[in-house]
């Protein structure tokens, strides 16, 4: 028996008539019942591995899902096209997303990122809950949207929040920003800048 299969069962139409909240509530029920069931059939020397397993399985799940039903999107090639414009150290800011070198630069590069928008951004950095460890973070949120550079991801923000659980929230302030942009470490160049 898989024990991964069909652990979330959906029609993409009828999910797409829910809310978030009722989409979020149907997930965590489905994997509360199915997390149960298997730690009832988990020897006791294997709990705690098999329950790391299934809390990864299960936000790669909730990510795939939300992915499928068009709620999550990946970053988009309008925004790619736009990060043209913008230098992070010796490559375009586009092209630390295409060669995936963003990993581990999320304060560069979402203070990068926010320099392609033309309203004002929010940048943000706190404790993330991950499947088994939690990291220190930092996003963008423009619009009602999460921009997660690590991931390459754009998310509803109560998705979002609902997911990694923030903690110990810092909203950067202007100078903060602006102190990050003109680190010689991060070499941040805008080469036409937006009027904000």
């Amino acid at each position: 028996m898989n024990i991964y299969k069909d652990v979330f069962t959906y029609n993409k139409k009828d999910l797409k008539k829910l809310n978030s909240e009722e989409i979020i509530k149907k997930f965590n029920r489905t994997w509360y019942k199915r997390i149960k069931l298997i730690m009832k059939l988990t020897k006791k020397n294997y709990k705690n591995a098999t329950l790391n397993l299934l809390y990864n399985k299960k936000y790669e799940e909730y990510i795939k899902l939300l992915t499928d039903l068009g709620i999550v999107i990946p970053f988009t090639n309008e925004l790619l096209k736009k990060m043209e414009n913008v230098t992070v150290g010796d490559k375009t800011l586009m092209q630390h997303f295409i060669d995936y070198t963003t990993r581990g630069l999320c304060e560069s590069m979402s203070v990068a990122l926010s320099t392609v928008f033309e309203e004002e951004t929010v940048i943000k950095s706190g404790t993330l809950h991950m499947p088994i460890i939690e990291i220190f973070h930092q996003w963008l949120e423009y619009n009602g949207k999460v921009y997660d550079t690590t991931m390459h991801l754009i998310f509803p923000i109560d998705y979002y929040y609902d997911i990694y659980t923030p903690k110990n929230i810092h909203q950067l302030t202007n100078d903060e920003i602006e102190s990050i942009k003109n680190d010689v470490y991060y070499e941040i160049r805008i080469n036409n800048p937006i009027k904000k």
